[in-house]
């Protein structure tokens, strides 16, 4: 009886962190609504670690499944990946009709991915690049670019 209990129970806590696209998406605002009052887009160089928006092909970058095709549930696990690591600096999201040229990718806004660890130059971006990822090549440059994003 008790095992039965356990597995219900256990399916019902992985029924509970399966997240749809639509909470994913949902969270991802939440975190670009949070930039918009608590982050600086003034022309300082940043890090963009990441730049999505559902159904985006990306052939240099998989999802957790293997896929280049990105749901809204995978463009959250990269964005919660990258937060996670305190080697980044400040990691935050905005959405990309919030700031510049307000840029859609088919119609749609992207989630886009910056780290802030206070740089002062471009070229110190890349490097700090080539530091904190592995990849090399065309692959950084998709996955870490220097960026000036204003507002």
């Amino acid at each position: 009886m008790y095992a039965t209990e356990d597995a219900q129970g256990a399916a019902q806590a992985l029924d509970e962190e399966v997240m749809t696209d639509e909470e994913a998406a949902a969270e991802l605002d939440m975190l670009a609504d949070s930039s918009l009052h608590t982050r600086y887009l003034d022309g300082r160089w940043l890090a963009q670690l990441s730049s999505k928006s559902p159904g985006t092909h990306d052939p240099l970058q998989v999802t957790a499944d293997g896929r280049h095709i990105f749901r809204s549930t995978d463009i959250l696990v990269q964005v919660e990946e990258l937060m996670e690591r305190s080697d980044l600096g400040e990691v935050f999201v905005v959405r990309s009709t919030d700031y510049g040229k307000r840029q859609r990718h088919k119609g749609q806004a992207m989630w886009v991915v910056f780290a802030d660890a206070g740089f002062d130059s471009g070229a110190g971006v890349t490097s700090w690049c080539r530091k904190h990822f592995t990849a090399r090549g065309e692959a950084l440059v998709n996955m870490c670019a220097p960026r000036r994003p204003r507002w």
